[in-house]
């Protein structure tokens, strides 16, 4: 299976992040759909807290963004013009193709509706769940507003200094709206319009962009390799540590960032994982397995009992969860392999060619 990534800039590691994140999405979303008590309470919070796969998403995104940019704005023509075009052939062919699904098993979108999902603009204003046509979808539209800005971000932010002194300045506007904002709009039916406003996530991308820029600076390479060196695993214990701890999503993005700086060598537990070409299968097939397992979600959930009872799960919540996860998650991949052979990967060929053509 091919990666939609140019060749020549391929790292499997960064598809591994990519599957890890996935992979706590799915079972953050699975885990609310078990209602069975947990024999450990406290197991159902830590899967619970795969919310924050999306972060790890974010900083993903920005990282590789960035480090593609770097090259490409220095070997091609209009590369702004080239980045929102590679951008529009990546995400929105299979992006309207949901959208195209949820109309047709629920035709009452208007117009404007219809027009904002279409833009990937509806999380300006979706305060009610009548503003989204996919479930989850909310983060793409962040995603896609930190896409319009990108090419201005990195000439205005070039060094490690300015990156950091930004990504505090996203970070106090991320508390002002977070804090701010309930007493403001007040109660609304859609609690993703809160923390999933686009431009109050704007800092979780600063993370990617530092994780960028600290890696080009040598005394950052020089720390980073003798903490990696030691025989106790110093990075592990404290992304175990944090996630312990957690209690905020500022909290939770201090996790993930180093989830993702851990994985960036072989050195670390979480590093040799990313490594692995299950979770990087899985990673390269993210994009369609994020947009495609409330599907499955959907269509399972009423059978997990009769599954339960012909599998003779026990009612237990861990049990339980784990099977649920096998069974949601090899639907989605097997699914996710169809789409993505048949209409993600060919709509970046196509982004390609057009580029070629018009170069």
């Amino acid at each position: 299976m091919k990666s939609v990534a140019d060749p020549s800039h391929y790292d499997r590691s960064l598809d591994g992040v990519r599957g890890i994140a996935v992979l706590m999405v799915l079972a953050h979303h699975i885990v609310t759909y078990i209602k069975t008590p947990f024999y450990f309470p406290y197991a159902r919070d830590l899967i619970d807290f795969g919310w924050v796969g999306v972060s790890l998403f974010f900083i993903v995104s920005a990282f590789t963004l960035r480090r593609s940019w770097q090259y490409r704005k220095a070997t091609e023509n209009s590369p702004v013009l080239k980045f929102y075009v590679r951008r529009a052939f990546r995400i929105l062919p299979f992006w309207w193709l949901n959208m195209a699904i949820s109309y047709l098993n629920n035709p009452v979108f208007p117009a404007l509706t219809i027009l904002a999902n279409a833009t990937l603009t509806f999380g300006f204003f979706a305060t009610d769940y009548s503003w989204t046509m996919v479930p989850y979808g909310w983060s793409l539209c962040v995603e896609e507003m930190f896409y319009w800005l990108f090419p201005a971000w990195t000439k205005a932010f070039n060094r490690t200094s300015t990156v950091f002194l930004a990504g505090l300045v996203a970070l106090a506007f991320a508390y002002v709206w977070d804090n701010g904002a309930p007493r403001y709009f007040g109660r609304v039916e859609n609690h993703e319009f809160y923390f999933g406003f686009p431009i109050s996530r704007y800092f979780v991308f600063f993370c990617g962009l530092l994780a960028f820029h600290l890696m080009s600076e040598s005394w950052w390479e020089r720390a980073w390799q003798w903490i990696t060196s030691q025989k106790i695993p110093w990075v592990d214990l404290l992304i175990l540590f944090i996630y312990y701890r957690r209690s905020d999503p500022y909290a939770a993005t201090i996790t993930v960032f180093l989830i993702f700086m851990a994985s960036r060598t072989d050195r670390t537990y979480i590093g040799k994982l990313t490594r692995t070409r299950w979770l990087s299968a899985i990673g390269t097939l993210c994009y369609s397995m994020y947009l495609l397992h409330w599907h499955a979600l959907f269509y399972i959930d009423p059978l997990k009992d009769r599954i339960f009872a012909a599998l003779g799960v026990p009612a237990v919540g861990e049990i339980q969860i784990l099977v649920m996860t096998i069974v949601i998650g090899l639907v989605t991949f097997l699914a996710s392999l169809f789409t993505y052979n048949l209409i993600e990967y060919p709509s970046v060929l196509l982004g390609r060619r057009v580029l070629k053509r018009f170069a």
